[in-house]
C-alpha cells in the first residue's frame, strides 16, 4: 500500500515540479520583456515585481512535494555504510522523520502567515492584488510535502523493522 502511495505522489509532485517549472520560466521571460520595455521605451511593466514575487513564491513551493517524494533532500550515507546495513536503516529513519518535523513545523508557520495576510487584508501596492491566495497555495504545497515525508518516514519505518 505505501508502495502505490509512494509512486501516486511521485507522479503527481512531479506533473507539478514541471508546472512549477513552466511558471518559473514565464517570470523570467516576463522579468527580460521589462527589462527590455523599460530600457528601449521607458516602459516598465506596472506591477511585474508583484506578479513575479508571488508566483516565484508559489512555484518554489510547488517543488517541495516532488523533492521529498523523490527524496532528493541531501543525505550522508558514509556513517551508515561504515556502521553497516541496521544502522544505515535507522539512521534513514532519524533522517525521515527530522524532514518530517521540520515541513509540519515549517507548514504550521505557513498557515499563521496566510491567515494572517488573510485577516489583515493585505494587497500589492500598486496592483492591489491580494497576497492571501498566493500563500495559501504555498501552504497546499507544503502540506503535499508533507503528506509526501510521512509517506516516506513509514516506508523507513518498515524499512528498518524488515
Amino acid at each position: 500500500m505505501l508502495d502505490r502511495l509512494d509512486a501516486a505522489s511521485r507522479r503527481l509532485s512531479g506533473a507539478v515540479a514541471v508546472g512549477a517549472g513552466l511558471v518559473l520560466l514565464a517570470v523570467a521571460l516576463s522579468t527580460t520583456l521589462d527589462v527590455l520595455l523599460r530600457y528601449l521605451a521607458g516602459m516598465p511593466m506596472r506591477g511585474h515585481a508583484e506578479l513575479a514575487s508571488l508566483s516565484t513564491a508559489i512555484a518554489v513551493a510547488a517543488f517541495f512535494p516532488a523533492l521529498v517524494s523523490q527524496r532528493g533532500n541531501v543525505t550522508i550515507k558514509l556513517v551508515g555504510q561504515w556502521l553497516g546495513r541496521s544502522a544505515d536503516r535507522w539512521l534513514n529513519l532519524f533522517g525521515s522523520l527530522c524532514l518530517l518535523a521540520f515541513i509540519a513545523i515549517l507548514a504550521w508557520q505557513l498557515v499563521l502567515y496566510a491567515v494572517s495576510m488573510a485577516e489583515g487584508g493585505e494587497v500589492t501596492p500598486y496592483l492591489r492584488l491580494p497576497v492571501a491566495p498566493a500563500w495559501w497555495a504555498v501552504v497546499g504545497s507544503i502540506a503535499a510535502a508533507l503528506v509526501a515525508a510521512l509517506v516516506a518516514t513509514l516506508q523507513d519505518v518498515a524499512a528498518t523493522w524488515s
